[in-house]
């Protein structure tokens, strides 16, 4: 799968900002919303057509998981 760089830039990107990722692999389709465990008191009813398309679609979609820090400063290295 060749993900173009505009969408790995925003991938990236909110990761860096807490959020969690997933990619369509069929569309190449960004879904994403700030993580519970790290923002317990977001407005979750603003991100629920996000976490809806997760539920509904999780068997065709792959989650992208935050590098722990130690893994990142290896890759920055």
């Amino acid at each position: 799968m060749k993900v173009p760089k505009e969408i790995l830039n925003e991938i990236a990107d909110n990761l860096e900002a807490g959020f969690i990722c997933y990619l369509d692999r069929d569309t190449l389709e960004l879904v994403s919303f700030p993580d519970p465990d790290q923002f317990s008191d977001m407005e979750n009813e603003v991100w629920k057509e996000e976490m809806e398309k997760v539920r509904k679609n999780k068997k065709k979609l792959i989650e992208i998981e935050q590098l722990v820090s130690s893994e990142g400063f290896r890759v920055m290295e």
